[in-house]
């Protein structure tokens, strides 16, 4: 059995209407953290050293 990407996952998770409504409600939180990512990435930060100036830690999620 072949996994899906994720893209294949969210594009099949769209057609329901109750996935769709949901989702497109967080798009607002979705666009910020794409703006943090990449400000991150051009500050040449790592996600450990971004917690470090903030004063927490790295959450790694297990899955």
């Amino acid at each position: 059995m072949q996994m899906m990407t994720l893209d294949e996952l969210k594009s099949e998770l769209m057609q329901q209407p109750d996935f769709k409504k949901e989702y497109d409600a967080l798009e607002e939180e979705f666009k910020l953290i794409e703006v943090l990512v990449d400000m991150r990435q051009k500050a040449g930060l790592t996600q450990e050293e971004i917690a470090q100036k903030i004063g927490t830690k790295k959450v790694i999620l297990a899955g």
